[in-house]
């Protein structure tokens, strides 16, 4: 059975530890502040983190008690089997990279570019939530939006910018992919 379940890669790993079985928002975004998401907005992170995990309370995989700062999730069993799923993804994955046995250097190159996708998709998930928001506040504080304006704008521009890379990167990955078949 295939479940049609996206969990963000980083979100993932957090939770994939087996020591974690009661979690909080604020304890998932703090985790991802220390790793992947350095340097990234506190707000905007736990947004991104919120939506992903009311996702996956929405879809079965985790429960959650509790309302607002004291909501607590748990896992399910439904997330052993996600886990094993994305397991089993990450296995076919490294089959098709194992292809390029041949020409180690381009299986390297191959792996970065992935890792570099990866990484440029989750700081554009953590802009597009930063947006969302920084409209929110121009709505609600019309008297704002001039502050505000500026920061919309960047974010806009940067959000502009990660696309063009990540288009880039889909590309280039996919050409490899092509050459080495």
């Amino acid at each position: 059975m295939s479940l049609a379940i996206d969990v963000h890669p980083d979100i993932l790993d957090v939770l994939s530890n087996p020591n974690i079985d009661e979690f909080n928002i604020p304890q998932i975004r703090d985790v991802l502040l220390a790793s992947s998401m350095k340097g990234k907005n506190k707000a905007t992170v736990r947004v991104f983190v919120s939506r992903h995990l009311e996702m996956l309370v929405q879809q079965g995989v985790l429960v959650s008690s509790g309302k607002h700062r004291g909501r607590v999730f748990k896992k399910t069993k439904l997330f052993s089997h996600i886990e094993s799923q994305k397991l089993k993804k990450r296995d076919k994955d490294s089959l098709v990279t194992g292809d390029f046995k041949k020409n180690e250097g381009l299986k390297n190159d191959l792996n970065q570019l992935l890792k570099k996708k990866l990484h440029l998709n989750a700081e554009l998930a953590i802009l597009v939530a930063e947006i969302n928001e920084l409209n929110s506040i121009m709505a609600d504080f019309p008297r704002l939006n001039r502050s505000i304006k500026a920061l919309y704008e960047q974010s806009t521009h940067q959000s502009v910018t990660l696309t063009g890379q990540i288009s880039a990167l889909t590309k280039s990955i996919e050409q490899l992919q092509k050459e080495s078949s």
